[in-house]
Formats: C-alpha cells, sequence, structure tokens
C-alpha cells in the first residue's frame, strides 16, 4: 500500500482487500504500520470508514505508542480524511505530537502537522465529538499545537527547502491557524521566513512565491505591520522568482502547442500520403498556422 500511495497508483480491490484484513488486527500493528495504513488511504483519497474507525481506536487507546514520525503522519491523514474520523483520536495525536515535538521535529514531520492543522475542522483539537464532551483530559490542544509548530517552522526555517518553506507559509497563513498564535511567535516567524525566501530565492518557482507572498500578508494584516516595499530585497527576489516561473511556463506551454506540428514537420505525413495516393493527389493540412517549412 506504501508503495502503491508513493506512486499515485489506486488499485480499489487491493485497497479494499487490505483496509478488511487489516481493522481487525489492528491491536497486532506497531503505530508506526498504523500511521502509514492510514496515510496510504489519505495520499489516495481513497474513504474506507471501518478502517478508519478502527485506526482512529488504536489512537484513542495507545497515544504513548506514537512517536513523531508517526504522529504526525497519522495526524496529517485524519485531516485528509472525513468518514470514520474521530475528533478524539485528533485531539489525542495533537496532543502526543505536543509531547514528543519538544526534541524537535524533522521537516517531513514539521510539514505533515502543519498540513493537518491547516486542514483540521475548528473543533477536531478540542475534543468534542457530536454534542458530548471528548475523554483523556480536558483543555483545547489546538492553540498550544499552533504556537509550538510556529515556532518549530521559525527554528526549522534556515534548513528549509524553498518548497518546504512555501509550505509551511501556506499552512500558517490559514486564518483558523494563525489566530491561534501569539504575536512574538508570529514575528519570529516572519522574520525566519524572510530571511530564508531570499536564501532559497533561486530555488523558488510560482506557486512556492505564492504561497509565501501569502503568509506574509496575512501576517502583516493580522498584526498591522506595514506591507512590503518595492525596493526590499525580498520585494525583489520574489517578483524575479515570479518572472521567471512565468518564463519557463510560457516556454512549456508554447513548446507543448507547437508539438503537434513539429510532429507533423517530422514524419512527413504527406510524402507517405502521396506513396499511397500517387504524385498529384489532394492532401488536407490543417490545425496549425502556416509554416514556411512546408
Amino acid at each position: 500500500l506504501w508503495a502503491c500511495a508513493k506512486c499515485g497508483v489506486r488499485k480499489n480491490e487491493l485497497l479494499l482487500a487490505a483496509a478488511s484484513a487489516a481493522a481487525p488486527q489492528l491491536s497486532r500493528y506497531d503505530a508506526q504500520s498504523v500511521a502509514t495504513l492510514a496515510w496510504s488511504f489519505a495520499s489516495l483519497d481513497t474513504e474506507h470508514g471501518p478502517l478508519l474507525r478502527a485506526v482512529c481506536a488504536e489512537a484513542v487507546s495507545r497515544p504513548a505508542d506514537f512517536d513523531a514520525a508517526s504522529a504526525s503522519q497519522l495526524l496529517w491523514a485524519l485531516s485528509r480524511l472525513r468518514d470514520g474520523v474521530s475528533p478524539l483520536a485528533v485531539r489525542a495525536m495533537a496532543a502526543r505530537l505536543r509531547e514528543v515535538a519538544t526534541s524537535g521535529l524533522q521537516a517531513q514531520q514539521l510539514l505533515y502537522a502543519l498540513g493537518a492543522l491547516a486542514k483540521m475542522p475548528a473543533d477536531s483539537a478540542e475534543g468534542r465529538e457530536g454534542g458530548g464532551g471528548g475523554g483523556g483530559g480536558g483543555g483545547n490542544e489546538a492553540p498550544a499545537l499552533a504556537a509550538m509548530l510556529c515556532g518549530a517552522a521559525a527554528d526549522a526555517a534556515p534548513t528549509l527547502t524553498a518548497n518546504k518553506l512555501g509550505i509551511a507559509a501556506w499552512a500558517l497563513a490559514r486564518p483558523a491557524v494563525l489566530l491561534q498564535v501569539p504575536s512574538s511567535v508570529a514575528a519570529r516567524w516572519e522574520a525566519a521566513l524572510r530571511a530564508r525566501a531570499v536564501q532559497v530565492r533561486e530555488h523558488l518557482h510560482w506557486r512556492t512565491v505564492g504561497h509565501i507572498e501569502l503568509g506574509l500578508r496575512t501576517l502583516a494584516g493580522r498584526e498591522g505591520w506595514p506591507p512590503s516595499r518595492e525596493g526590499e530585497p525580498l520585494t525583489r527576489c520574489l517578483t524575479a522568482a515570479a518572472a521567471r516561473g512565468v518564463a519557463v511556463a510560457s516556454e512549456r506551454s508554447t513548446r507543448l502547442n507547437g508539438a503537434p506540428a513539429a510532429l507533423l514537420l517530422r514524419l512527413s505525413p504527406w510524402a507517405a500520403a502521396a506513396g499511397r495516393k500517387g504524385r498529384g493527389a489532394p492532401l488536407l493540412i490543417a490545425g496549425f498556422d502556416p509554416d514556411s517549412g512546408l
């Protein structure tokens, strides 16, 4: 299943068979296997209520078995799926992630956690399920988790690639996330984001530029900071990166749009047609602008 998910290969019969076989035996799986199973279904956008209910039961019954890797991966999967997902399990993994993240998160673990936080419904980390209260202790995990992950992103920013930096900027720009982050932590993230964006300017593409620009605008709007000015180094970097992205997209579009004509020129179909129909037979060529090569 992991290989299928990594390759984007969706085999419904295989997924159904795996889910049916795994669900009754999940208590025998280690935490990483439980997380990877849920991650595979989430990566393939495949819902399976019975399996997810079993996964959530394991998350609630033994959260201490999950480390930073498995907790962040499972939290990400639960944020993308709906059928069978329990808010109690989301809360358990959010609380566990706070505990294990004190020793630091690797870049991929941080991105899983940020992506989950950005997609979580507002009440998922509050322990509410239906109209009743949740178990396993009180309190709302979401604000503490948001503040912790924002601080972790600021600490990790000097080592993040351009793509990972953009994903972090997008996740932390979500209003439901940013509103839970203290101003002091938000300011630290904003400074780290600006500094790293300049450092990785040669690797920024159009989507990353958009994510970073969104992140900075959202931060400035919330805190009342002045917007970036045209002459600032960061503004120049983002503008140049966006221009490069547009140029690359335009070149690729031109190449793809010109592919039929190039193929026609290379294969010379009119020569083959003339051989079949005899010289002087009419041949209609349509679908592109006149070309001097014809």
